[in-house]
């Protein structure tokens, strides 16, 4: 492999994500009965506290979104999403960014017809020092009024407890856009998911491991990404933890990456990606646990091929 001046990028060993709010459900902001570009009411982020147990540094947001439309004539939207810290009435914001940008139509609508989809994802979000013990809240607002759109939002904040793990040296990210690294993208498994084991009823415990992939040919590694998730669960929200070992049994599975799921009713479902991939070596088995809102779930994962 060719070497360039390192700039780090993927991540191996060290901190794990942790996520805000922490082994608990997010709540919800929405944009029911407001008017066109009008803030919803800020809400805590977490159920039932508020505060961040520890000093915490987000590098993103796990997002999902409960779209509804209601008119049956084609209509555009852009979803604003904001996040603050502060006591109720004097919150100071600290991202702000759209969350999507929408266009539907109801064709042939009946009495009560209504058109919904649930989908997740993942953005980032400026690195800022949030103290120990501070209140962090959100609130959203849409372009339009409701109706002809109605639109919920939920989240966790992804982040660390302390500085950042540090980069794996053998990937260079100028010299991996460069190609040096002849990455190729695949998901796996191609054509159907993978189902876990139910974690521990409510954020008790994680799931036992699951497997991911056998042993990964010679001479080739994994830059892992993400993973889209799928169950008909009412709000089952979920974090997943990736690990690798050495062992086809998963007995000494080593924790390497997080991603968290927020979720709606009818459908916990979502594309969650990670900021910073994490490398899985040659040789190695790559698995997952969940832990969360007790619920059975199937996934398809995607990583580069290096």
């Amino acid at each position: 492999m060719r070497r360039v001046v390192f700039d780090g990028w993927a991540k191996r060993d060290g901190l794990l994500e942790k996520f805000h709010p922490w082994l608990e459900s997010t709540s919800a902001v929405s944009n029911t009965g407001l008017g066109a570009w009008t803030w919803s009411a800020y809400n805590n982020m977490s159920i039932p506290g508020s505060s961040t147990p520890a000093p915490f540094i987000p590098h993103g947001a796990h997002l999902a979104l409960d779209i509804l439309a209601k008119q049956a004539a084609v209509s555009v939207a852009v979803v604003e999403w904001e996040v603050a810290t502060g006591a109720a009435g004097a919150e100071v914001p600290f991202a702000r960014l759209p969350v999507a940008g929408l266009a539907g139509n109801i064709v042939n609508p009946g009495v009560d017809t209504n058109a919904w989809v649930r989908l997740g994802l993942t953005l980032p979000i400026g690195p800022t020092l949030i103290p120990s013990g501070t209140r962090v809240a959100h609130r959203m607002r849409v372009s339009t009024a409701d109706p002809p759109w109605n639109i919920g939002v939920r989240a966790y904040l992804v982040g660390y407890d302390a500085a950042a793990p540090a980069a794996y040296a053998p990937y260079s990210y100028r010299s991996h856009l460069a190609g040096v690294h002849g990455a190729q993208t695949v998901n796996g498994p191609s054509g159907a998911v993978i189902a876990n084991s139910t974690p521990g009823p409510s954020w008790s415990a994680w799931s036992g491991w699951t497997g991911v992939t056998n042993a990964l040919p010679a001479g080739k590694d994994l830059l892992v990404w993400g993973a889209a998730r799928t169950t008909t669960g009412n709000q089952q929200h979920i974090y997943l933890e990736f690990g690798t070992g050495a062992l086809a049994d998963l007995s000494d599975q080593q924790p390497r990456a997080r991603v968290a799921f927020p979720a709606f009713s009818l459908g916990s479902v979502g594309l969650q990606k990670l900021l910073r991939p994490f490398v899985v070596k040659n040789g190695e088995y790559l698995a997952f646990r969940t832990r969360g809102v007790a619920s059975a779930n199937s996934f398809m994962f995607f990583w580069e091929e290096v």
